[in-house]
């Protein structure tokens, strides 16, 4: 049975409809506020018009059959990143006094944040506990040469402990945390532990030797780096912990988000939200910054519910869960049919947009170009895996 005959769903022609929608809706709560709001509506607009990308890159990729040379690229750039991707944070962390401003905001150029990192460590992650690197090892299905392994040693077990320092080096942070954690749970759950014997073997062992050193640093937020405050991190995810430096941008967070549903899913603002180009940290109060710099709730999922309302939030929900589970249907179908590689790419992409999801969920990420970009562009590489898969590409 050929895969077009055994997909019973077109999850394709629904995940577009689902993302149009998405884009209608943010438009409607869009263009009334132009006039007032000129260039901040357009600015926060990002949010839902990003959302081009996904279509962009869909098509693209689909149709100039660039999917399985994007995944092979994707691998070459990976040890580049575990190994620059520590380096550039603690670089911009403790040369901020050298480092190049804004001439009109003054503020850093070069500014990492360690959520936003940890949502592309998660990628990179997958991308290796699940083996996608021997795609570089393999001729293409229509390559008869016998192609020579471009990254052989890349994929041996002693990346590992790189991948770790990086892990250990940017979840200094909730959302850092529960980011990777989230992406490589998902891929524990959904596939056996018996080939990773020997990562499991070394993120023991560097665990160990964390544990016994206990390395303490001051950041420059009051918090301490250590295995101290890594405790405090997991314990402020369930509930306070007694320290003012860690619980309170979480109850921050929480106060400004039940405002946020008073207003609109028990109040005025129910069907079409504030809309764009309103400062809403300044509309609601919760205004931290003296010039006024912070724009959005802390959560990719009560900014889209304060703009667009419970409309743009359904539409919002909608589209993900169906990208979701579009994604989990084609990797349990690839599985049945043995098309393992396929299972494995559509996992990763799962994993992959889970990270982006929690990141978002903590902070301002999707609304902005450092963290819209890539996810709706993730989003549409994850729909022309599923449209070539449904077509019985091979990979």
């Amino acid at each position: 049975m050929s895969v077009r005959q055994g997909a019973r769903f077109h999850h394709v022609t629904l995940l577009i409809w689902a993302l149009v929608a998405f884009l209608v809706i943010g438009a409607i709560n869009t263009v009334p506020h132009i006039g007032t709001y000129q260039l901040d509506a357009l600015r926060d607009a990002a949010t839902w018009y990003y959302a081009l990308f996904a279509l962009v890159v869909a098509v693209l990729v689909t149709h100039l059959g660039w999917f399985r040379t994007a995944v092979e690229r994707y691998g070459r750039l990976v040890p580049y990143f575990v190994i620059a991707a520590p380096l550039v944070l603690w670089g911009t962390r403790f040369g901020k006094d050298f480092s190049p401003k804004w001439p009109v905001s003054n503020q850093e150029i070069l500014d990492m944040k360690g959520g936003d990192l940890a949502v592309h460590l998660a990628g990179v992650v997958v991308f290796l506990l699940l083996g996608l690197l021997r795609l570089q090892q393999r001729p293409a299905p229509d390559d008869l040469s016998t192609r020579r392994p471009l990254v052989t040693r890349w994929s041996q077990w002693w990346w590992w402990p790189l991948v770790l320092v990086t892990v250990a080096s940017l979840v200094n942070g909730r959302a850092a945390l529960v980011t990777v954690g989230a992406a490589v749970m998902l891929v524990l759950v959904l596939r056996p532990l018996s080939h990773w014997g020997r990562p499991l073997l070394v993120t023991a062992v560097m665990l160990s030797a964390v544990l016994i050193v206990n390395p303490k640093f001051e950041a420059s937020n009051g918090r301490e780096l250590s295995v101290d405050g890594l405790v405090l991190a997991l314990q402020s995810i369930a509930g306070g912990t007694g320290e003012s430096s860690v619980d309170g941008t979480r109850t921050w967070r929480l106060q400004w988000w039940e405002k946020i549903e008073k207003y609109t899913i028990h109040g005025d603002y129910f069907w079409m939200g504030k809309g764009y180009g309103v400062n809403l940290a300044n509309s609601d109060g919760f205004q931290v910054y003296s010039d006024q710099s912070l724009r959005n709730p802390h959560s990719i999922h009560f900014s889209i519910l304060a703009r667009s309302g419970v409309p743009g939030l359904v539409s919002w929900i909608v589209l993900n869960v169906v990208f979701a589970f579009s994604l989990l249907m084609a990797f349990v179908r690839a599985r049945a049919y043995g098309h393992l590689m396929w299972a494995n790419v559509h996992l990763w992409l799962l994993a992959y947009w889970l990270a982006f999801i929690v990141n978002a969920s903590f902070d301002v990420y999707i609304e902005g170009p450092q963290g819209g970009i890539w996810f709706w562009s993730v989003m549409g590489f994850g729909i022309a895996a599923l449209e070539l898969y449904r077509r019985g590409e091979k990979l």
